[in-house]
């Protein structure tokens, strides 16, 4: 997947959205426009232009953020095959994985190779609607949504908090907590005003050893962290920096 294109990228390009997914025996690749994708095998993908609308929705309400909420609606149709008779036949789209993505074409020539590509949503095909009398046996719309997640998992294991295992961790502050997570590049400094940077703390530090004799220890992560030194800051905004030489 490809990275947030840069300003020159977008100069002059225009999008082309894809759909692709497996089903009656093979992979069903479609586009707004035709284009072929190179993969790293050195295999070309074609998609033909067969996608004739499509609503793709984001969505993220402020008291519950839920991917589910994220939706793509489309109508194509499919090549190669007849979705009434495969109907008959008990063979649906109704739960097949489904990819949807875009890629920038520029003076007619497509920009990204395929692991380039910016993937938007990946689903399961729901509710496809197939049988419109005024339309091609082979046309089909459905949408692509995410499956329920289980909410009853837990990202961490109930053994991982801090307690008596740290016979001197500090009883007000770090008592039962779990151990602290760090997702992506945390505490990087921000634009405050123009010109003005100011360090976001983002992170939880915990003390496992309470200060005794000049020397303390805390807990930034309960996990192996590629970052080789780390700012806290107090209540009281003193700050101290430690750094550990490959600490990854």
């Amino acid at each position: 997947m490809s990275d947030i294109y840069t300003r020159d990228d977008l100069m002059g390009a225009r999008p082309v959205f894809c759909v692709q997914f497996d089903f009656a025996g093979k992979t069903h690749r479609y586009s707004t426009e035709y284009i072929t994708l190179t993969a790293e095998d050195g295999d070309v993908y074609e998609y033909l232009p067969t996608i004739r609308d499509f609503d793709y929705t984001e969505s993220a309400p402020i008291l519950s953020p839920d991917v589910e909420d994220n939706i793509v609606m489309m109508g194509l149709v499919l090549q190669d095959v007849n979705v009434l008779e495969q109907w008959a036949r008990g063979i649906t789209l109704e739960g097949t994985s489904a990819e949807f993505f875009y890629v920038l074409t520029k003076n007619e020539q497509v920009q990204q190779t395929y692991s380039q590509r910016v993937i938007l949503y990946t689903g399961t095909i729901e509710s496809p609607q197939i049988g419109d009398p005024d339309d091609l046996d082979q046309f089909v719309s459905f949408s692509i949504e995410s499956p329920p997640y289980d909410a009853s998992n837990l990202l961490l294991d109930s053994t991982r908090y801090i307690d008596d295992r740290f016979s001197t961790r500090h009883i007000d502050t770090a008592d039962g907590k779990p151990y602290p997570i760090v997702l992506g590049s945390a505490g990087y400094n921000v634009l405050q005003t123009e010109g003005t940077q100011k360090n976001i703390y983002a992170l939880p530090a915990y003390c496992t050893k309470e200060y005794d004799s000049h020397n303390a220890r805390f807990m930034i992560a309960g996990h192996a962290v590629d970052a080789q030194n780390a700012t806290i800051q107090d209540d009281n905004y003193e700050t101290a920096t430690k750094t550990y030489p490959g600490c990854k």
